[in-house]
């Protein structure tokens, strides 16, 4: 006897999930362009080099606070944040057309909304991933500060570890809470 065969449902994807899934695809599609691995390496050196070669008055050796690294890098991590935002925003609207991949992105019951939410969702937290970058540069330099000099002006040490320890107790909360 044969067997019926399956039953087809098409039915169009959701925003929440089409917007995860796009997200997800452009963040995998960022990480391995070229151009990120060249620009968010050298942005990361520009906030790093800020706080570390900064001389005061009389050529002096200036010492480095958050404050001072944080004003010092945020005109220049603002501008190249916002640059590499625009040109790989561009480059995500036009990527579907550059592979011919154009007319089923276009024609699938997809959501315009949610593609392009998850293309700017990618692409914001790009940004953030070397906003992190710049922000362990700075602890970077603020750690070598007090190695060479013994001076710190960073998150003291007592401060920081209490931070440590609430977020491996929550890690470890978590974990528990999953089994």
């Amino acid at each position: 006897s044969p067997r019926a065969m399956p039953e087809s449902i098409q039915k169009a994807p959701g925003f929440l999930p089409t917007t995860r899934a796009f997200f997800g695809l452009e963040l995998r599609s960022l990480i391995r362009s070229p151009g990120i691995w060249i620009f968010g390496p050298l942005i990361i050196l520009q906030v790093v080099t800020m706080g570390l070669f900064r001389e005061g008055p009389f050529e002096t050796f200036m010492l480095a606070t958050p404050g001072l690294i944080a004003g010092s890098s945020f005109n220049t991590l603002t501008l190249l944040l916002v640059l590499l935002i625009l040109y790989y925003s561009v480059e995500s609207l036009v990527r579907e057309q550059r592979h011919g991949m154009t007319g089923l992105v276009n024609s699938s019951p997809a959501p315009t909304g949610a593609i392009l939410t998850g293309k700017v969702l990618a692409n914001g937290a790009l940004a953030c991933i070397i906003a992190i970058g710049a922000f362990l540069g700075a602890m970077i330099v603020l750690a070598y500060q007090f190695f060479t000099t013994g001076h710190w002006f960073g998150m003291q040490p007592y401060g920081l570890g209490l931070i440590v320890c609430i977020f491996c107790q929550r890690i470890v909360l978590i974990k528990r809470g999953e089994q």
